[in-house]
């Protein structure tokens, strides 16, 4: 995404499709290389009968964190553990808790401080002060399905933002969209929809997985060796009694 980070101009993720204005109906699915993870598949829309969810038109935590726990967790091998891949969207990312701040009641600090047992000053001091002795605890901040990942015995690995062509799954996206447009031929949102989307779904399979990461990998180990090489350049500034080009020395 130019503007927004590094970009040799290689690659994209955006689609050189006109974005839909229209209804949508959101798609929540896993991978790995050996295909899609069982039973993972869920659908929501509204007022379509055939999704799983017919209530929402937008994805949010509470609907993805459900989704996490009793789909995507109960469904992954549990040995050996897994790494699962996501980027940064607003409804991966919701915090197990936010810290404290000014405009925190005093109450409220306090319960926070017990609650990660820390020592509450008695007098009680100024919120300043209590907002201090939080931020020297150096509490970490974690991320709710992070937890939920770790208490099964996984670990989630976040993308850097803007860096959506290091996950295979954009490129399994982008063939599920092709096929269900091929498809689709009139478009409308509806019953069949939620079919035809179940339908490619089972099209794709493992080999294709396997390309799809495999070429992530490539592209991951391109930046690698990129970086590598930017590591090794160097520059030299001469530091002189002056900088003017025009200044001469005496070399022998």
């Amino acid at each position: 995404m130019a503007g927004l980070c590094w970009d040799d101009g290689s690659c994209s993720c955006a689609f050189n499709a006109p974005v839909s204005r229209g209804e949508r109906i959101m798609v929540l699915h896993a991978d790995s290389s050996d295909g899609w993870v069982p039973n993972c598949l869920f659908l929501s829309a509204r007022n379509i009968g055939d999704s799983k969810a017919d209530s929402h038109d937008e994805m949010n935590s509470e609907i993805f964190e459900d989704w996490f726990t009793n789909k995507l967790m109960k469904n992954l091998p549990t040995s050996p553990p897994c790494i699962i891949v996501t980027d940064n969207a607003a409804y991966h990312s919701r915090l197990q808790f936010r810290l404290p701040n000014r405009s925190t009641r005093k109450d409220d600090i306090i319960s926070f401080m017990v609650q990660h047992n820390l020592e509450v000053p008695n007098p009680l001091p100024t919120i300043s002060v209590l907002l201090e002795l939080i931020k020297e605890a150096n509490i970490s901040r974690e991320f709710v399905i992070d937890k939920i990942a770790r208490d099964f015995g996984h670990e989630v690995l976040r993308l850097p933002p803007y860096h959506c062509n290091l996950n295979a799954i954009e490129l399994i996206w982008a063939c599920l969209k092709h096929e269900v447009r091929k498809r689709n031929v009139t478009p409308s949102r509806s019953d069949n929809v939620c079919r035809t989307i179940r339908e490619c779904v089972e099209l794709i399979n493992s080999e294709l997985w396997t390309k799809c990461v495999n070429r992530t990998r490539e592209i991951e180990r391109q930046y690698i060796v990129r970086d590598s090489e930017n590591d090794r350049d160097s520059f030299i500034i001469s530091v002189g009694d002056s900088d003017s080009e025009g200044s001469s020395s005496d070399e022998s």
